[in-house]
Order: C-alpha cells, then structure tokens, then sequence
C-alpha cells in the first residue's frame, strides 16, 4: 500500500495537469472568440437579467429589466425594474436571442422593439443599442490578459516542477496546488463573454463539475505542500495517516455536506474549510522558516511567504468581500471593481514565481528584493493616495459646504498642490522607513561615499586593500573579506597579497561569471543548484574559508577579480539591498584598486611604458566601446588622445528606457595623472548618477499624478543634476592637487516629454542647432570641478524637438592651432555643424574631424581631441 500511494500520485499529476491544459486551451480560446464579437456587438447602459431556476438551469423564456437607464430607449413608455420581457422585435425574449441575434447582429444606431410586461399591462417601447465602450473593451481585455497569464503561470510551474522532480512529494504537491489555482481563476473569475462565443466547451458543465471538485482542495494541497517544503516535516513523516486526513479529510467531507444539502451556506463552509487550510498551511511555514537549520532553506521560506502571501492575502481577501460585503461591491463603479481585480491578480502573480525560485534554489535574494520594493512601493502609493483622497474629500464635502463655497476650483486648486506634493512626500515617506527598518542601508551607502572619497588620494595597495576589508567587515557584520584578483600574468587569481587560490582564468566558474556579468552569487544557492560549476579545489576553498557571498569585480567588461565575502559574523542572513549597492560598490573597487597598480608601478621608469599602457586600456575601458542603445536619441563619438594616456572623458549610459544621460569633461593637463582623476570623476559621476536614478524611482508620478510638466527643480528626469555636480566638485577639491581641475558637462534626455536637463561646470559650452540653423549655447552651470568647495550649480531644462542637435566638445578642437599659431575656433565649429546640419552624425563628426587634422596641417595636436552629438530622432524612426 505504502509503495502504490506515491506510484499513483507520479501517475496522477501529469494526467491531471495534461487534463487542464486540454481543458484551458479550449476556454481560452472559447474566450478570445467571446471577446472578439463582445467588442463588435451593441450594447446598452441599463441591464438585462435572465432568471435561474434553484437547480441553475437557466430559463430562457424569462428576461427581466434589473437596472434601468432612460437613454436607453428612444421614447416613452419606459420600463420599470422587474419588468418582464416578452419579445425582442419578433424573436422571443431568451438568453440567446438577446446575446447572438439581437446584440450580435448590432449595426450602427440599430434599433430593437421590446415587448413586455409592465404591472400585468403589456407594452411596446423601442430600445436603441450602442457600441460597447472602449474603455470597457479595455478593462475586460485587461483582466482577460492578466488572468491568462497567472493561469499559465501557475501551469507551468506545475507541470515545470514535477518534470524536475517527479518522484519529490513536496513537488507533487506543489504541481497539484498550483493545477487547482488555475482550475479556480478559470471557474471562478468570469468575464461574462461565454454567451458571445462562437462554440461552447462539450461536456462544459460535467467538466467543471469534476474540476470544482478537483480546486476545492487547494487548501488541502497547500496544508501538504507546507509539511513538505523545504524538508518533510516530523507529522508527515511519523504519522503520515494523521497528516493526509487532516489535508483531505475536511475538504472530502465538505464536499459531500454541499452535495448533500446544496445551500449557499455549505458552499460558505467549504471556502472557510479551504482558507484555514491555506493560513495553518502559512502557520507551519513561518514556524520552519524561524528555526530553519541554515540560510538557504531560511531564504526559500522567506520568498515563498512574501510571494505566496501576498498574493493569497488578497485574494482570500477578495472572497470575505464577497462574502460578507458582496452589497457594497455591488455598489462599487465598473472601473473600480476592475481595479480591485488587477490589484488581486497581480498580487496572485507572484505565487508562482516565488514556489519556482524557492524550489530552483537560486537567485532567492534578489526575486524577494524585488517583491518587497514592489510591495513597500505599493503599500506606500496606496496610503499617500489614501490619505490625499481623504483630505480632498474632507475639504469639499465638510469645509467648503460649510462655508457655502460652490465652486470645484478651491478642490481642483488642492488637488493640484496635493498632486505636486505627492512624490517628494513619497520619497520622504520611504526614507524614514528606509531609516527605520534598515539601518544596514544607510550604514551602506556612507561607506560607498567615504570609500569613494578616499579612493581618489590612497596610491598604496596594502593600504587600500586592508581599509577595505576593515570598512566591510564593519559595516557587514561578516568574519571575512578577501579579494581575490588576476595575477600578472592573468593565468590564475590570488589573494591580493599574492597568495595562491585554486582559481584559474581558465575555468568555468570564471568563463561563467565573465560571460552573465552577474552582480553577485550566493555560494550556498550555487552549490545547492548546481547552476554554476566550481572544480573540487573551489568547492572546498570556498567551504573550508566559509564563504558566503561573491561579488565579482568588472573593468571594461572584463572580470578582474571577486570579493569573497564570508558569513556574518550574528548568523543572520544578507538583505536584498546588500546586494544591490554591494554590486555597485565591487565595479568601483575594480576600477580604484586598477589605478592604484598603475600608480605605485610608475616609479620604475622601465616600466611605465607599460603601465601607461595599461592605464590607456582602462581607460579606454570607461570610454563606451559602442554606444548603447539611447531611446529617442542617434548619438554618435570620437575621441583621439594626443598622448599615451589623456584627461579628456565622455560618457553615454541609459538610466532606464525613457533617459538617457549625455557627459563630456576635460582635465587639467595629460599623461597618467590627468587619466587617473579622470577615471575616478568617471566612477565617481556613474555611482552617483546610477543612486540618485535609485532613490527617485518614483518621480514620475509628478507628471502621472498631475498630467503636468515638472518644475525645473523636478530636473524632469527624476535626478537632481546640479545636486550631483556639486557633491562631485567636493568631492574633487579634497582629494586632487590645487593646480589640478576639471571642466565638465552633463545632460539627461527624457524622451518621455523630450526635455534635456543640463549643468555646464566650467566646460567649453555646447551647442544646441535647430533645424532652422539658430544656434544656443548651453552655459548655465557653474566654476569649474575642485577650483573652489562649496559652490553651488545652476541646471536647466530646455526643451527638444525632431531633428535638434546637440554637439558636445572639448578644448582640444576649437583650440587646435596651426603652424601660424590660429586656432580652428567655435566659429568654424559652428559653420561646420549649420552646412552639415542634414548628414548623419557619423559623417558630421569625421569631416570636422578632417578639417581640423586639415586646418593644423602637420601640426600634431596640441590636446586631447574629443566630441560628442546627439540627434532627436522622428517618431518614425526606431530606436
């Protein structure tokens, strides 16, 4: 018996799941085609209800008015509500007729004849039928896309999971659960276009009859789920007999109660029986994950009780609604009730995610990082828009009716302050919770600008190196933290002392960071796994040195080297924001510790030809090697340096799909100094950038919120530019000599409303060329980088249209000086830019080059040579 239950359950999972998917394809499909003629047919503002009888057989001889709407029908007599209808023209009232002949048949201002009954008097009115709403179209085809998907994804986890593991129980019961909740959105969340579709399911009623049965044990499965996931729990092992009947055994006696009686109160126990199934299921869950034995099995029921649920929460929550408040959403607008269904359904996707990652054993840390900032983002937007609807309210129902104001323009005018104040208040909100709830972060974040300062001024590596592991191990809490870099002769990776690792360039491990460019790896997850290889000499380094985390470090894309960072040091785990700013701490890292080579290796004179050109690779490493994809933007570059090494810098990096950011600078004098500050004013504008687009994730919703365009102060791009520079400039006083400095521009487009936002520091000003050749100069700023602290920078907002250019530049062009001691000037530039205003920005760019290289002759160029343009491309053009 105890070897038949398990060969019967690995039979019955994949002929259930292979069922339903028999049975969803034909429904969605059913669906699709109901859709399609519910989107061509007539329709009306009042409603039409067809009468059940107690068994559920529909009568379709039997049509009443349920709700009435006048503009519905062209003259008196209107209907009243329970009116019975006869006759639609000369087809009788039923079911069919109404949805397949007379809204099905719809034309323009089509017009149908009603016979019916009013107060046992028979009359005659005409009804005139419009077209279904796009705004309806739309919020149906939203829940229909968005139930299909959670649908799928419950499938496919399912059936994903048992071919995984066909012979793990806790994956049969996961493949079974997740079958059920797909049975249920299917059965339960209709949209009401059956009637419009073309075919109907054979044997529709029997089958959800079977499948009903099959959903209403979700509870069950779930409660059989959470005594097997991670690890079989003691109940489930000792007295396996105990653990079934309580899974199984209410839902089956359920079931037979509702078969028995058949009242809407039986059905009421049956749902309860289910939800207190699913919250003892949740009970277990929450006890094994606080005294789970290590971190992983901590980390896989963390992620399946903020995916789960959430997800079940307001879905179980949705069900009291219609319980026990069914009247009030009754009530409730079309579009609201459709709101609470998409918040719901998005809430139900992360169900299945979470089980598939938890049951995978990877990337746990960062799939629950990005299910709690989406939770905590929504959580907070809900309260504020709580809160300011309530204060709205207050104002126009309470304040202003009290004081006899009639007007909306006191309301309208709150609103739109409410409306300015709502992401700053957001952002605020986040911050003190940020503060509050996770201290790490901050903690976190001074590192990353302390460590960024002093970058810039230590040129030893023992120094570097061992203020890093302190600063890490401090602020981490860890035991260790251990770099392990290419050696110099790039076969293998040591310690930064030189010791030996069992890590070779060669392997795979290695080839497999290089190629993902992952942020981080978990070591436990990735032995756990199995998706990434370690050889057995890394397998045991990492056991034996009790390493816990990896952050690989990355210059122009190439892996030179990992921190390896060890357990912490109170035996609590990593928290998802670790990883991230961690992430952005490790490339900087790379990029400091690479300078630092260089520098300590300039004092041997034989040598620093070598080390210049090392210092050229790096920094053309931070130079982009191919422009990236910039939305709304043709971007072109060039940049010759008149020595091995130059001061000269430019940069092109997407922030997200709408802003794009645009920089070019200029470093006081050439050769390895000059290239070093520039590097770090390149690390150091890239960390700060990359924050700031972080911490102001939500700075759209000034234009979502109020359909306005942002103050100047908004930066119309989420980030405060002048802010930026001025940290930076700071930054670059303290740390670089006083003879040495920076010109320096930054711009961010945003395609989103084709703004450009820009600080000039001191920099030769670049021009803006429209296409009706009028040229502005773009100098709004202020000093110079490091000249002075303290100095604060002035940004502006300028607005772009199709086909603008904007031409960025260093001195080195206008300034280049022939053999008479003239220079090609900004006159010449802008001559250039006005006849060639039509050619693609890879053709403007090289002929000015060649007239330049003309111009000075057989001059060699005085100064880093170095130019950037940008093009507003047409809607037309992709991007």
């Amino acid at each position: 018996m105890k070897s038949l239950l398990p060969k019967l359950a690995k039979w019955f999972v994949p002929v259930i799941g292979g069922f339903i998917l028999i049975v969803a394809i034909m429904f969605f499909i059913r669906e699709g085609s109901g859709f399609e003629n519910w989107r061509k047919s007539g329709n009306i503002k009042g409603n039409i209800h067809f009468v059940s009888t107690n068994d559920g057989l529909i009568i379709d001889s039997l049509a009443v008015f349920s709700e009435i709407d006048t503009t519905d029908f062209v003259s008196k007599p209107f209907p009243t509500v329970n009116d019975t209808i006869i006759q639609f023209d000369d087809l009788p009232a039923t079911r069919i007729n109404w949805y397949k002949e007379v809204r099905g048949q719809y034309q323009s201002d089509s017009m149908v004849t009603l016979l019916m009954v009013n107060n046992q008097d028979t009359l005659i009115t005409e009804m005139r039928l419009q077209p279904v709403e796009n705004s309806e179209i739309l919020q149906t085809m939203s829940l229909g896309i968005l139930r299909f998907l959670i649908v799928a994804l419950f499938w496919a986890v399912g059936f994903w999971a048992y071919i995984k593991q066909p012979d793990s129980g806790a994956v049969r019961a996961l493949s079974l659960f997740s079958f059920s909740m797909a049975i249920l959105l299917m059965m339960w969340v209709q949209l009401g276009l059956r009637h419009f579709a073309d075919f109907q399911i054979p044997f529709e009623t029997t089958i959800f009859n079977i499948l009903g049965m099959f959903a209403i044990l979700l509870g069950g499965f779930w409660l059989n789920l959470q005594l097997l996931f991670p690890k079989p729990r003691k109940l489930i092992t000792q007295h396996p007999i105990i653990a079934y009947l309580l899974c199984y055994g209410a839902p089956v006696i359920g079931m037979a109660v509702v078969l028995i009686i058949a009242t809407q109160a039986a059905m009421y126990v049956l749902v309860s029986i289910a939800a207190v199934q699913i919250w003892v299921g949740f009970f277990i869950l929450g006890g094994y994950h606080s005294r789970a034995p290590n971190l992983l099995e901590k980390r896989q029921t963390r992620l399946v009780l903020w995916g789960s649920g959430i997800g079940l929460f307001l879905w179980w929550a949705l069900l009291v609604l219609v319980i026990l408040a069914g009247s009030w959403l009754g009530s409730l607008k079309e579009y609201q009730v459709v709101a609470i269904l998409i918040v719901v359904f998005l809430g139900l996707l992360l169900s299945p995610l979470s089980f598939a990652y938890a049951f995978g054993k990877y990337r746990l840390l960062e799939v629950e990082g990005k299910i709690r900032r989406g939770t905590r983002y929504a959580a907070v937007t809900a309260v504020l828009l709580l809160v300011f609807y309530m204060i709205i309210y207050g104002a126009s129902e309470i304040v202003l009716k009290s004081l006899g104001v009639k007007q909306d323009a006191p309301v309208l005018f709150m609103a739109l302050i409410l409306a300015i104040g709502f992401a700053p208040t957001q952002r605020k909100l986040q911050s003190v919770l940020e503060k509050r709830f996770y201290p790490e972060r901050s903690r976190l974040r001074t590192l990353l600008r302390n460590f960024l300062s002093q970058s810039l001024i230590v040129s030893e590596k023992q120094a570097f190196w061992t203020e890093l592991e302190q600063r890490l191990k401090e602020v981490l809490r860890v035991d260790l933290v251990y770099p392990v870099l290419r050696s110099e002769n790039a076969k293998s990776l040591t310690g930064w002392k030189g010791e030996e690792t069992p890590f070779k360039s060669d392997s795979v491990f290695l080839k497999g960071i290089e190629n993902t460019k992952r942020g981080h790896i978990m070591v436990d997850e990735a032995l756990a796994s199995e998706k990434i290889s370690f050889n057995d000499e890394e397998k045991k380094w990492l056991i034996d040195n009790q390493i816990a985390l990896i952050l690989p470090m990355f210059t122009r894309s190439r892996l030179v080297g990992f921190l390896a960072i060890g357990y912490k040091t109170e035996k609590k785990d990593f928290e998802p924001i670790d990883l991230d700013i961690l992430h952005s701490l490790a490339n900087q890292i790379a990029i400091a510790g690479e300078n630092i080579n260089l520098m300590e290796e300039n004092l041997d004179k034989r040598r620093l030809e070598h080390e210049l050109g090392m210092a050229r690779r790096v920094q053309e490493g931070l130079l982009p090697q191919t422009i990236p994809d910039t939305p709304g933007l043709e971007v072109a570059a060039s940049s010759k340096f008149c020595l091995e090494v130059a001061g000269d810098y430019y940069d092109v990096m997407n922030l997200d799909e709408k802003r794009t950011v645009l920089a070019v600078g200029d470093v006081s004098g050439k050769g390895a100094g000059a290239a070093i500050l520039m590097s770090n004013l390149q690390a150091s504008f890239r960390t700060a950038v990359s924050i700031g687009a972080r911490m102001s994730e939500v700075s759209d919703n000034i234009t979502t919120l109020t359909g306005r365009k942002a103050e100047k102060g908004d930066a119309q791009t989420g980030i405060q530019l002048s802010d930026i520079i001025a940290r930076i400039n700071n930054l670059i006083h303290r740390n670089s000599p006083p003879d040495q400095f920076i010109t320096f521009f930054a711009g961010v487009y945003d395609t989103g409303n084709s703004t450009f936002c820009y600080v000039n520091a001191g920099h030769n000003p670049p021009f803006l060329v429209r296409k009706d050749g009028t040229i502005k100069e773009l100098t709004k700023g202020g000093l110079l980088l490091g000249a002075m602290p303290g100095m604060p920078y002035e940004q502006e907002v300028i607005e772009l249209h199709e086909g603008d250019l904007v031409f960025l530049y260093t001195d080195g062009v206008s300034e280049a000086e022939n053999s008479d001691g003239d220079m090609y000037g900004e006159e010449s530039i802008k001559e250039h830019l006005k006849s060639n205003f039509d050619r693609p920005l890879t053709e403007i760019l090289k002929e000015l080059e060649l007239k330049v290289r003309e111009f000075i002759g057989e001059v060699p160029l005085g100064d880093d040579f170095t130019i950037l343009s940008a093009r507003v491309k047409s809607a037309e053009e992709p991007d």
